[in-house]
């Protein structure tokens, strides 16, 4: 099960990796691939179900729908009062096809259901024609704990009287069969204590002291692995603030590389209206347009460093985001 999950994690991750970081189908709010429109959207829809299992419980919906409850509860009574009956029996008994009475056996409709007792008389009446033998003869019901026979000889039996003789024996078992079984635990524990106390106190002393090394090792490994869990879902947590603080750093450097770019654009404006500008006025306007000019190359080269940089930071913040996202999906399949 756990390498069939992988595998289609595994194949969930090369397709968007190969397809949903290109596709245009996008929701324009948001990264989350289109499942409606694109193709590829609704195959990893699909992988996304048998993860989650969706299946089983579209299994457990249909088994549920069997029967209603009324057949259910019905179902219940021929079931317990009757248990060599056929399931094919049950079904020209209720009236229902045959596939529906497996299905039924395992619903919740079923299980959470009281026998039904009304179809009593039509039940006897389908025994008395197809299982005569059943109706009449000789019962014969054994007390296990004694031994017991009991017979009736009477052309007609009852079933439900049958019945419930036959479990007032077997809870009468039971009992009985719990009684002895305490008896014997006792018997166990006096001839432990016994030995213990005549010749074998040093071995039991050395097997109980090696049972609670034993046990303390296994609370301390217990321990340990419950620590590393509770680590490692804090670790969760972080990275998890992490990609959200990179996300957040992502859109304010992109915001600041727009400003940037019109920043520049419109530096650019100014520096060939200066260069249009080649008639001044006099020499001290010229030299000082000249100043201005080289202050605003120098600006120029700055905004040029600094647009480099920027996407620099875009693109480490890009392959951050990517590497937060696959640490998640193997912290998931560790988990899982």
């Amino acid at each position: 099960m756990i390498n069939q999950r992988l595998a289609l994690l595994q194949r969930q991750s090369e397709i968007m990796d190969d397809h949903c970081t290109t596709c245009k189908q996008k929701s324009s709010n948001s990264n989350r691939y289109c499942v409606d429109s694109c193709e590829v959207g609704k195959e990893l829809k699909s992988i996304g179900n048998q993860l989650l299992g969706l299946s089983n419980r579209k299994k457990e919906m249909k088994l549920g729908m069997a029967m209603n409850i009324g057949n259910c509860a019905k179902l219940k009574y021929l079931a317990e009062t009757y248990p060599f009956l056929k399931q094919k029996d049950m079904a020209n008994i209720l009236g229902v096809a045959a596939s529906q009475i497996s299905s039924s056996l395992k619903s919740t409709n079923y299980k959470n259901s009281k026998p039904d007792m009304s179809i009593q008389e039509h039940v006897q009446n389908y025994m008395k024609k197809y299982y005569p033998e059943k109706m009449a003869g000789e019962v014969i019901v054994t007390k296990t704990d004694e031994q017991q026979v009991i017979k009736s000889t009477s052309e007609h039996v009852s079933i439900e009287k049958y019945q419930a003789m036959k479990n007032s024996w077997k809870r009468l078992a039971a009992e009985k069969d719990k009684e002895i079984q305490e008896l014997k635990l006792q018997l166990s524990v006096a001839s432990t204590l016994t030995d213990i106390n005549s010749n074998g106190a040093e071995d039991f002393r050395e097997k109980f002291e090696e049972q609670v090394e034993k046990t303390i090792s296994w609370k301390a490994a217990a321990q340990k692995l419950e620590t590393e869990l509770n680590h490692e879902i804090e670790q969760n947590k972080l990275q998890k603030a992490q990609y959200v603080s990179l996300s957040e750093q992502y859109k304010t450097v992109e915001a600041a590389f727009k400003d940037s770019e019109k920043e520049k654009l419109e530096l650019s404006h100014q520096l060939e209206a200066l260069k249009g500008n080649s008639n001044f006025a006099m020499k001290e306007e010229d030299s000082r347009q000249k100043g201005e000019l080289a202050k605003l190359q120098l600006a120029l080269e700055q905004q040029g460093e600094i647009n480099e940089k920027l996407k620099q930071k875009i693109k480490y913040v890009q392959s951050t985001e990517k590497l937060t996202s696959m640490l998640l999906a193997l912290k998931i399949q560790e988990c899982l």
